[in-house]
């Protein structure tokens, strides 16, 4: 089971990258939609906190 906090990966949006955090663990994003600054999905990644403790996988 994954053990460090989400990961961040880029994504395409109207041809501008952006970024976003998918948690391994519930497969959910951690931003609801995509971050134009890595410092907003870093701080969003944080507050979810490490995967191996997502509660959302419980629910």
């Amino acid at each position: 089971m994954p053990l460090s906090f989400p990961p961040m990966r880029p994504v395409e949006v109207d041809g501008k990258t952006k970024w976003q955090a998918t948690c391994r663990t519930c497969g959910q994003d951690v931003c609801r939609v995509p971050q134009l600054v890595k410092a907003a999905v870093d701080e969003a990644r944080r507050a979810h906190g490490p995967e191996k403790s997502c509660r959302r996988a419980e629910v």
